[in-house]
Order: structure tokens, then C-alpha cells, then sequence
């Protein structure tokens, strides 16, 4: 899809994308990375890809993206959406939702390479904040 195209979609499209491919692409790495029974590998999945972990992820990862890059996130962010965690504030949620269409965006544009940067600098980042 061309990269214009991507931009144009709407945000409940690119999150729904954007939360399928940062779960599996956090799914790769743990495999990858530890081996382990699958209950350890889902709980290791589930502390990465929650709304609490992906709002962490969106502060920090900010500073380095491109001006498109950020504004599609924050577009994400700022989206009405009615879906909501009690378990979290609404503030985090919407973030999370912003790195999400950050993702889906980042994939339907075909920029994979890109992609594959920005989530191995928000994986590492939260290695080493044991979220």
C-alpha cells in the first residue's frame, strides 16, 4: 500500500493492524530470545503488550521518530474512540492506542524496515524497564 494511502486510513483500521503486528513482532523476539514453555512466553508477551507498556513505549520512543511518524501516533492517540480499560487511566490507553496505529501504519506503508527499528528500540527499552 502506498504510503499515502496508509496515512489516509482511519485509525480504528491502523490500530487494528498496528496492535496484530506489535504483538507478533513481541512474540518473535521472546521466542527468539528465551527458551521456555509457552505460559512463560505468553506472560513475558502479555507484560510487553499491554496498554500500561505500550503508553511507557509511546513517551519514550517519541523523540525518535520522523515528523510523520509522530503525528500519526499522536492522530492515534487523539482518536475518539469509546473502548476503554478500567484498569488504566484513559490517558495511557490512548496512547497506547497511538503507538498501535503507529505500527499499522509503519507495516501498510510497507516500510518493514523501519518498522523492525522502531519496535527493536522499544523492545530493548522495555527490557530494561521491567514494565
Amino acid at each position: 500500500m502506498e504510503e499515502r494511502k496508509a496515512v489516509e486510513l482511519g485509525v480504528a483500521n491502523l490500530a487494528f493492524v498496528g496492535d496484530a503486528i506489535y504483538e507478533l513482532l513481541v512474540r518473535e523476539k521472546l521466542a527468539r530470545k528465551q527458551a521456555s514453555t509457552s505460559g512463560v512466553l505468553h506472560k513475558a508477551t502479555e507484560a510487553k503488550v499491554c496498554a500500561k507498556a505500550q503508553a511507557i513505549a509511546y513517551d519514550f520512543i517519541q523523540s525518535k521518530l520522523t515528523a510523520v511518524e509522530k503525528n500519526t501516533m499522536k492522530r492515534g492517540r487523539n482518536a475518539n474512540t469509546t473502548a476503554s480499560n478500567r484498569n488504566i487511566k484513559p490517558i495511557a490507553y490512548k496512547k497506547a492506542t497511538g503507538l498501535e496505529v503507529l505500527f499499522g501504519y509503519l507495516f501498510l506503508s510497507g516500510n518493514h524496515a523501519r518498522l523492525n527499528e522502531v519496535f527493536l528500540i522499544i523492545f530493548e527499552f522495555l527490557d530494561t524497564e521491567k514494565t
